[in-house]
């Protein structure tokens, strides 16, 4: 598209069609402002700014209790599975895919999409605290999160400096708190998503493929899937598998459906215990199980997040079939855990436009990340 002219800029002589063009077109009403990709392409007229209905919140009004519902058992194991009979898998588009992953669904028409979705200027912290005092992973797994100073006023002071300044160094995993999990996180016989081969990608600082250096700026259309509260419960019982049959009922509570490059994430209620037991938080977890992850790709997922700091029910109800390594091995999905999602669901949120940072770690399996919803 050209560009305008600029204010008291010399403009350049008009010589033949285009200065008839211009004389022929004196006097005319303007035109509507518009635009065009490329020249010779019909150009698509810009709408009007129009007036918004309010945040979507739909209460969700909670269902009874599913039989069978115990903890470290799923609620329907009869369930239909991920079967190629109800599957619709989007394709990824682009040459990317590799590179991406499910990223790619988050094309600029997905983005526009999610901005629509802000009437209100509500904002919703979906980030945890970051501490000594948060859950730190499972024992021995994880470097547990730890804050020193550096630097402080008092010895600026007695150094005989002009003024004084504070400075602080932190360890800790990069899978503590609220954290995205990135496609080198998890391996699978030997290899990560992609087909890499861990022994010539790992190297002493990181990752040569997949660090989070390459994890693109993550905004689009978020989805709150309240299922503790569809199925009438505070919290998920550790252990319980959110399924295919569960999510189905979730979004249809909320009238939702899943559009290619959503972020969706899953609320058990494990949260609650996140500050005010982190060892319990620790011990068990209810999640998403394996097949419903899948199910949820099919229909578009980009990016999956929960409230809970496994994503799926642990301790694992099978070490060889996993939702980490469905989403991050086989499918490229990023994850997302130790979301914050009470007060959007207490609020009826159930959409709107998640906007998610991950720092470029050259390397790293992981970045911590503070996400918004807006709407």
């Amino acid at each position: 598209m050209a560009e305008p002219a600029l204010p008291h800029a010399r403009q350049p002589p008009l010589h033949g069609r285009r200065r008839d063009r211009l004389r022929r077109g004196a006097g005319r009403a303007p035109r509507t402002r518009r635009c065009a990709a490329r020249a010779g392409r019909r150009a698509v007229r810009l709408p009007l700014r129009q007036a918004h209905p309010p945040c979507r919140a739909t209460p969700l009004a909670p269902a009874s209790q599913p039989s069978g519902l115990r903890s470290g058992v799923r609620a329907d194991a009869g369930a239909e599975p991920a079967s190629a009979a109800h599957r619709k898998e989007i394709p990824l588009p682009g040459d990317s895919t590799t590179n991406l992953g499910a990223l790619s669904r988050l094309t600029p028409d997905h983005v526009l999409g999610a901005a629509r979705l802000v009437h209100r200027g509500r904002v919703y912290d979906l980030g945890q605290e970051l501490s000594e005092r948060v859950p730190q992973g499972a024992p021995g797994a994880f470097t547990p999160f730890s804050f020193t100073w550096r630097t402080t006023p008092e010895e600026c002071a007695r150094d005989g400096h002009a003024h004084e300044f504070a400075a602080e160094t932190i360890t800790g995993a990069l899978h503590v708190s609220t954290h995205i999990d990135g496609l080198a996180h998890v391996s699978a016989e030997g290899r990560i998503f992609g087909g890499a081969s861990v022994s010539e990608v790992r190297r002493d600082r990181g990752f040569s493929s997949h660090g989070m250096e390459t994890v693109p700026p993550i905004i689009g259309r978020g989805l709150l899937l309240d299922v503790a509260g569809v199925l009438g419960m505070d919290a998920l019982p550790d252990g319980y598998e959110v399924t295919v049959d569960d999510l189905r009922r979730t979004l249809d509570a909320g009238g939702l459906t899943i559009r290619s490059g959503d972020v969706v994430c899953v609320r058990t209620g494990k949260s609650r215990e996140y500050l005010a037991d982190p060892v319990a938080y620790q011990a068990g977890q209810p999640g998403v199980g394996p097949d419903a992850a899948i199910w949820l790709h099919e229909q578009g997922m980009a990016v999956l997040g929960t409230d809970t700091t496994g994503t799926e029910p642990l301790p694992f109800p099978d070490e060889r079939r996993t939702t980490h390594r469905a989403m991050l091995v086989d499918r490229g999905v990023h994850l997302i855990e130790n979301l914050a999602l009470d007060e959007a669901a207490r609020d009826g949120v159930t959409e709107g436009m998640l906007v998610c940072l991950p720092l470029k770690i050259n390397g790293a399996t992981g970045s911590w990340v503070r996400p918004v919803l807006l709407c």
